[in-house]
């Protein structure tokens, strides 16, 4: 058997108020029924009392009270036509005439309870039994009266049968009413506690979706009551700080996630069981692995790496933070700044290790390139020093009196210097390249090849080159430093005619393509090898040492046309085929 908590709300609703009806209209039933019959009985007296008085004023019966014969017929009269048994007695309890039976048979009614309270001297005497003459429950009404001076007892009854039969037809009805009205209103109650339950389960149901985050609030809801009113108000003001502190959960969340997907270092962090709780696209992309389902899985399984999971067991054991460098294969080499630090809960418990991976195989390349670069400038500066002191200390230490010789060696000398001055010029604009920003203004390209012309002219003329100029009619302004794009092509001219053959041409071009103004440089000289071409943008790389040296090449000029471009945000290719020529092509972005 269940117990009473087991069952639902609207269960113990209904049997609570079901046996609360039942008791009432119990009560209610007794407390009718016997003031139901009371009326009857009040009004039954009160008639038979009309009636007595009616007929002690008779004066059929008055003139008539001393003839019993006559006196009993008036009397079955009058008792027929008022369907009330009469009966008349002496005072001795003698029955003179009754309405119903033979008065000369019946016996002495003295003993009567009526009849006894009337002779006793009460006024009227009632009594309610069964008729030992007529054997049925009547209800007698008798009163002490002087008829031309005779005193005689008048009872009147009343049979109870139709008044019992109406209270028994009435106390049907009043039981059909009852059950009618009890199950009418413990369908009511049915019904209102539905309008109540229905409403709680959609609540709870609601409540649990906003525990699950689904909802952030209780929707609309039919109430039929302050109180569900009250706790729809409730459960939705829990809702919106439920959601709020979601909200903000999930803002400081999606401010993390922001955070650690734009960070330069990779992050990792790991429960203590060296599972993957979170690794962010930059570890991912250092590491080289897939960050999709990361999360959770083994931390050795996905990196693979003996020394990684070393320092994640040495900082989970021993508590301690760890800060190494390492090389690491990606498929290339990187050099990584690794530091494993552990992450503790409120009781300073471990809970975890977080491992930050800071990618610094930039920097080492670049302390490399300084290393290269300190190298190659002081070779090259090494060089020409060294050719313009023993030159110098030559015609200083051997008292050289040959002015030819002199002439020859001081000629000498000064190429060198002129060689050394180059270097170091192209050095200062380099580093002024790389240090400054230029700003670029709207310029047209028409005239943007007079100077450049202008100084190589004579170069250009020695070697019998022809330059032709094939430049677009109506070109757009272009963003650009004017004077930075003419350095640009003084310098990839100059090598143009350097590395061309006697009586070559070279071709200058500008035409318009998808938005942007593009330039080519092409001459037919000696090219430049394959395996070369990806190198020549480096700092004093030659792809002929001793034939740049002979021009007079600082091994810097396509490094410093690099940087030009990269201060246009432009981009430069080149072509070139070994015995055939090369060809340059860089853009310029068109002035809005």
């Amino acid at each position: 058997m269940k117990k009473w908590n087991e069952y639902s709300l609207r269960t113990q609703v209904i049997i609570v108020f079901g046996l609360t009806q039942i008791l009432l209209f119990s009560l209610i039933f007794y407390f009718i029924t016997l003031n139901y019959r009371d009326f009857y009985l009040d009004q039954v007296e009160e008639n038979l009392k009309n009636n007595i008085k009616l007929i002690k004023n008779d004066n059929s019966i008055k003139n008539n009270i001393g003839n019993i014969d006559q006196l009993d017929e008036i009397i079955k009269e009058i008792g027929s036509s008022i369907e009330t048994r009469i009966t008349i007695i002496d005072i001795d309890g003698k029955v003179l005439a009754d309405s119903r039976y033979n008065p000369y048979i019946m016996e002495d009614h003295s003993n009567r309870p009526e009849i006894k309270d009337v002779i006793e001297g009460n006024d009227y005497g009632l009594s309610s039994r069964e008729s030992a003459t007529l054997n049925q429950d009547m209800y007698y009404v008798a009163s002490s009266q002087n008829i031309n001076g005779e005193k005689v007892v008048i009872r009147l009854a009343k049979s109870l049968e139709n008044i019992n039969q109406i209270i028994r037809g009435d106390i049907y009805k009043y039981l059909i009413f009852l059950l009618i009205l009890l199950i009418l209103s413990n369908l009511l109650v049915w019904y209102y506690s539905k309008s109540i339950i229905k409403p709680l389960k959609r609540i709870k149901n609601m409540a649990k979706e906003i525990a699950t985050g689904k909802r952030n609030k209780i929707g609309d809801v039919k109430y039929s009551n302050s109180e569900l009113g009250s706790l729809v108000q409730e459960y939705n003001r829990l809702g919106q700080e439920l959601d709020s502190k979601i909200d903000r959960l999930m803002e400081e969340k999606n401010k993390l996630t922001a955070i650690l997907n734009s960070m330069t270092e990779g992050v990792i962090a790991t429960d203590e069981n060296k599972k993957i709780l979170m690794m962010n696209p930059k570890a991912c992309e250092i590491l080289n692995v897939n960050c999709a389902k990361i999360e959770g899985k083994n931390f050795i399984s996905e990196i693979r790496d003996h020394r990684f999971d070393e320092y994640l067991n040495k900082v989970l054991e021993k508590r301690d933070n760890y800060s190494i460098e390492m090389t690491f294969k990606n498929p290339d080499k990187i050099y990584l700044e690794c530091n494993f630090q552990t992450i503790t809960d409120h009781k300073k418990q471990i809970i975890g290790a977080v491992i930050v991976l800071i990618d610094v195989t930039r920097l080492r390349k670049l302390e490399e390139m300084r290393k290269d670069f300190v190298a190659n400038v002081s070779h090259e500066l090494k060089t020409p020093l060294t050719s313009i002191r023993g030159y110098a200390d030559t015609i200083v230490e051997n008292e050289i009196e040959d002015y030819d010789t002199i002439k020859r060696f001081v000629g000498i000398i000064s190429k060198e210097a002129t060689r050394l001055n180059l270097l170091i010029n192209d050095l200062l604009d380099l580093s002024k390249l790389e240090a400054d920003y230029f700003e670029l203004k709207p310029e047209e390209l028409d005239n943007i090849l007079d100077k450049p012309l202008r100084i190589l002219e004579n170069e250009a003329d020695k070697k019998e080159i022809e330059i032709i100029k094939q430049f677009e009619d109506n070109l757009p302004l272009v963003k650009m430093n004017k004077s930075q794009i003419e350095n640009l092509l003084i310098n990839l001219i100059d090598n143009a005619i350097k590395y061309n053959e006697r009586g070559g041409k070279i071709f200058i071009r500008a035409y318009k393509k998808k938005g942007k103004v593009y330039m080519e440089i092409e001459d037919n000289g000696m090219g430049i090898p394959e395996g070369d071409q990806d190198r020549i943008f480096e700092r004093f790389y030659r792809v002929d040492k001793a034939r740049s040296k002979d021009m007079g090449g600082t091994g810097i000029g396509l490094s410093i046309v690099k940087h030009i471009i990269k201060g246009h945000n432009s981009e430069i290719e080149v072509k070139s085929v070994e015995g055939q020529g090369t060809n340059f092509k860089f853009y310029l972005h068109i002035a809005s």
